[in-house]
């Protein structure tokens, strides 16, 4: 089935484009196609009026509808959708209600203004979502005619339905963020026509893909205590020490707070060239501090054993280095731990990123900075 989205003359191409080519990475048998817009000239021809254009009625979208498809030679069962500017005026049926859109048999008509709060200023998901909620009811067999038709729809807020008649502006961020059909909508839906039920997975993946990009995702940003590094590089956090059996883990750690916030490759770490004598210095200072070596000045023809097996072993089989910041990462908070960030060929670079203010060297520690 068609489905033909044109807009009024107000109306910019990018939010029909946008709203497009977002209905249609949802794949089925409704096709949405952008159509010619309408002119000011055809609009005030149709409604037989000379003065300017501010809003259109129910019967009104009938009269253009039907223009419409005759201008444009569309079927009667494919769907019609306006794109609109102009204000959508329905009180005559229900003074109360602020209306995002309406349909009439298979003319649809939504509204492209005030969406902007509702969508993170992304108002092509809002009008997607009027557009197919606009279709199921149509399909539905639902009908906006009298005042005594909205019976068919949801009154009560108990219920969260794509049917909700939303009469109170709030509700339409329940629909938009729930993307739900309730059991007894689609039961009535599937039953009508057997295509209907093809249409449904196509609809309810487009709900769902609005619900989705609608989530607002917030970044906790996580708290720090202070890091307190004593001369004899035992560590605390929040006032608790640190444990480490292995020493190993305990000289990298070390080297990563004294480095804090600067990033290192595997190799930049262990290597030999003048690009890595002042990370190796860095390093080695850190490892003779735990291994109870003091501050001795290192002295790279004299690198200790350990160090030198872990230069040897760089770019030779597997890498261990991600082993060894999984442990490190286990006896410290999540946000105090080693983290890692790909380069893009494979290559990690790892990282420890407390703020300054938080983490507290010895100013003898200072000059270990590589």
């Amino acid at each position: 089935m068609n489905i033909y989205i044109s807009g009024t003359p107000g109306v910019s191409a990018s939010t029909i484009n946008d709203t497009i080519r977002f209905l249609n990475k949802s794949h089925g048998q409704l096709i949405f196609i952008k159509s010619e817009g309408l002119s000011e000239k055809q609009l005030s021809r149709v409604l037989k009026t000379e003065t300017q254009i501010e809003s259109f009625d129910f019967p009104q979208l009938d009269d253009i509808a039907d223009f419409y498809r005759t201008f444009k030679e569309i079927e009667d069962a494919d769907f019609i959708v306006f794109l609109s500017d102009y204000k959508l005026d329905y009180e005559k049926y229900d003074g109360e209600k602020r209306w995002f859109s309406y349909f009439s048999k298979r003319n649809i008509v939504v509204k492209t203004y005030g969406w902007e709060g509702y969508t993170l200023n992304r108002s092509y998901l809002a009008i997607a979502h009027q557009i197919v909620e606009n279709i199921f009811q149509s399909l539905s067999g639902l009908i906006i005619k009298e005042r005594a038709d909205f019976d068919m729809y949801h009154f009560d807020n108990n219920s969260v339905c794509i049917n909700n008649f939303a009469l109170l502006e709030e509700q339409i961020k329940i629909k938009l963020l729930s993307g739900i059909i309730c059991e007894t909508c689609i039961s009535k839906f599937s039953s009508r026509k057997i295509e209907n039920k093809y249409y449904y997975q196509q609809i309810d993946d487009i709900l769902e893909r609005v619900r989705r990009e609608l989530k607002i995702k917030v970044r906790i940003e996580p708290v720090f205590e202070d890091v307190n590094v004593h001369e004899d590089g035992s560590i605390e956090i929040g006032g608790h020490k640190v444990v480490f059996e292995k020493k190993y883990l305990h000289y990298l750690y070390l080297f990563f707070l004294v480095n804090n916030g600067n990033s290192f490759t595997e190799k930049n770490i262990f290597q030999l060239d003048d690009y890595g004598n002042n990370t190796l210095i860095s390093l080695i200072k850190s490892y003779n501090i735990i291994y109870g070596h003091g501050y001795t000045p290192p002295n790279l023809n004299n690198i200790p054993k350990l160090i030198q097996k872990r230069i040897k072993s760089v770019g030779v089989g597997s890498s261990t280095f991600n082993s060894y910041r999984s442990e490190i990462c286990k006896l410290v908070p999540e946000q105090y731990g080693i983290s890692t960030l790909s380069n893009g060929n494979k290559k990690f670079k790892f990282s420890v990123n407390i703020p300054p203010e938080k983490l507290h060297l010895p100013n003898s520690f200072l000059g270990f900075r590589r």
